[in-house]
C-alpha cells in the first residue's frame, strides 16, 4: 500500500510539472506574446516543442515496451486454458489447486496492460500538445496491489510448476516448449514486470 500511494504521489508531482512546457495562450502586445518577439518567449517556445517531442518518443518507446510484454503474458496464458479443460477430466495434467497456483495474477496482470496499452495507443498515435495521459498512469499505479500478490506467490509458483514438471511428463514437454522459447517457463512473460513500472 505504501509504495502505491508513493507512485501516485510521484504521478500526481509529474502532472504538476507537465504545465511547465505548455503555453498559455496570451493576448496579442502583451509581454509574453508569442508574437512579442522575446529571445525568452522563443527559447520557451523551442524548448516546449522539444518537450513535445521528447514525450512523444518516450511514449512510443514505453507503448513498444507494453506490446512485447502483452505479447509474452498471451504466449504465458496460451498453455493455461487447455490446462484448466483437462483438470476436470480423469487424467489431469494438473489439478485445479496447481494451476491456480502457477498461473496466478498472470490473467489480471494481462488485463490491466491490455487495457492500458489500448488506451495509450490512440493518444501516442494522435499526439498533440493538448494530449493529455497522466489519468492512465495514475490507474496503472493504483493497480500496484495485483503485482504485490503476484510477487508475493511468486516463489511457491516456481517451485509448484518444477515439482510438476518433475513428477509429470505432460507438464514437463509444456514447460520445455516453454523454455525453449523463454529462460524459464514461467518467468517468460513476467521477466519484464519491473520494468512495465
Amino acid at each position: 500500500m505504501e509504495e502505491e500511494e508513493e507512485a501516485i504521489g510521484f504521478l500526481d508531482k509529474v502532472l504538476e510539472d507537465e504545465d511547465v512546457f505548455l503555453l498559455e495562450e496570451c493576448e496579442l502586445g502583451t509581454p509574453t506574446s508569442p508574437g512579442s518577439g522575446s529571445p525568452f518567449l522563443v527559447a520557451v517556445k523551442v524548448e516546449a516543442g522539444k518537450g513535445l517531442e521528447m514525450r512523444k518518443l518516450v511514449l512510443s518507446g514505453f507503448l513498444a515496451s507494453e506490446e512485447i510484454y502483452i505479447n509474452q503474458l498471451e504466449a504465458l496464458l496460451l498453455p493455461m486454458k487447455p490446462l484448466k479443460a483437462t483438470a476436470t477430466t480423469s487424467q489431469p495434467v494438473l489439478t485445479i489447486q496447481q494451476i491456480e497456483t502457477i498461473f496466478y495474477k498472470i490473467q489480471d496482470i494481462y488485463e490491466i496492460h491490455k487495457e492500458f496499452y489500448d488506451n495509450l495507443c490512440p493518444k501516442v498515435q494522435q499526439w498533440d500538445s493538448q494530449v493529455t495521459m497522466g489519468h492512465l498512469f495514475q490507474k496503472l499505479a493504483s493497480q500496484l496491489g495485483v503485482y504485490k500478490a503476484f510477487v508475493d506467490n511468486y516463489k511457491v509458483a516456481l517451485e509448484t510448476a518444477e515439482k510438476c514438471s518433475q513428477s509429470n511428463n505432460q507438464f514437463q514437454k509444456i514447460s520445455e516448449v516453454g523454455s525453449s522459447l523463454h529462460s524459464h517457463p514461467y518467468e517468460s512473460g513476467l521477466c519484464g514486470l519491473p520494468r512495465a513500472f
